[in-house]
């Protein structure tokens, strides 16, 4: 169980300490003026109890929990997978042949490819290859097995043009999310950081802004080539990771990609946005709310008290 607002939560429970703290008028001081003696010792015990709390705060104690919106995983959200999707942006410009990481930064990026095709599980999965222009190599798709086969054969080369035009490739993949009905995307860019420019920035907010999210896999080695234009840029991919609110993973010099710092198998990301939270999650507010019905009459009688 999840709670979409949280801090309903806190409210709630600093409502029902107060309502223990601050204890409603007695209905029995009220019986007193207009009832004898033997009746009001009939209703000791049950006027007692009633007063033991503060019964409009703890209506408010639970309309505020209520408010927080407790929810369960929807038994059915796999029936809805269609609306979360992949996509694997690929950069093959002739920088992604430079062997600064071992056998190279291209040998490296399709190893990656393959391990985030198997981690893909049940979402649709889609690969964009770019240099100077880019071209949707695999449309959102389930079948794993060709998604692993056309990684495998991606060569500097398969695009005539040379350059790294990552814009386009962030503007191919926003037509296709809007033309899947997608809801939910994660955006995996995979690169030397070449392309990383403000256009590309600016397209990437505006994904973000839609509740998708982009993770950037940098390979080369800053280091061995510090000063050269083909060195990756690590302050221009850090502003391109902040502004899709993913994170930025380096390559090590074996090509080697920690790939359990994306979370890859967490759902917290299907939360970002309404219509995510009203297929993953069923909303459980109605049954805290029925709590109420036993405390209305206590609340009424503590009304006619005062």
């Amino acid at each position: 169980m999840i709670f979409q607002h949280p801090g309903w939560l806190l409210v709630g429970v600093f409502l029902f300490f107060c309502a223990l703290i601050h204890r409603g008028p007695s209905s029995r001081s009220a019986w007193r003026k207009v009832m004898s003696k033997q009746v009001l010792a009939m209703l000791s015990n049950q006027s007692a109890k009633l007063s033991r709390f503060n019964t409009a705060l703890m209506v408010a104690a639970i309309v505020a929990v209520a408010l927080s919106s407790p929810s369960t995983r929807n038994p059915q959200a796999d029936a809805f997978q269609h609306t979360d999707g992949w996509f694997l942006l690929a950069d093959l410009s002739r920088s992604m042949t430079i062997n600064d990481v071992l056998p190279s930064r291209l040998a490296a990026m399709r190893n990656t490819l393959e391990q985030l095709i198997t981690a893909s599980g049940a979402n649709a999965t889609s690969l964009i290859i770019y240099t100077a222009d880019a071209f949707m190599a695999v449309p959102p798709s389930f079948d794993k097995q060709q998604l692993h086969e056309t990684a495998a054969l991606l060569e500097y080369g398969a695009i005539q043009q040379d350059g790294s035009n990552l814009t386009r490739a962030l503007s191919l993949t926003a037509s296709s999310i809007a033309e899947s009905g997608m809801t939910q995307a994660r955006l995996f860019v995979l690169s030397d950081t070449g392309g990383i420019g403000k256009n590309a920035i600016t397209a990437v907010n505006y994904l973000a802004k839609q509740g998708h999210q982009l993770d950037l896999i940098v390979f080369g080695n800053p280091d061995s080539i510090a000063g050269d234009e083909q060195a990756p840029n690590l302050k221009n991919a850090e502003q391109l990771a902040t502004a899709g609110r993913g994170k930025l993973l380096l390559a090590d010099s074996l090509g080697v990609v920690a790939l359990d710092q994306l979370s890859l198998k967490s759902d917290d990301h299907r939360t970002q946005n309404a219509a995510q939270r009203a297929i993953h999650w069923q909303n459980q507010s109605h049954w805290i709310l029925l709590l109420i019905l036993p405390l209305l009459p206590g609340l009424f009688r503590e009304q006619g008290a005062s």
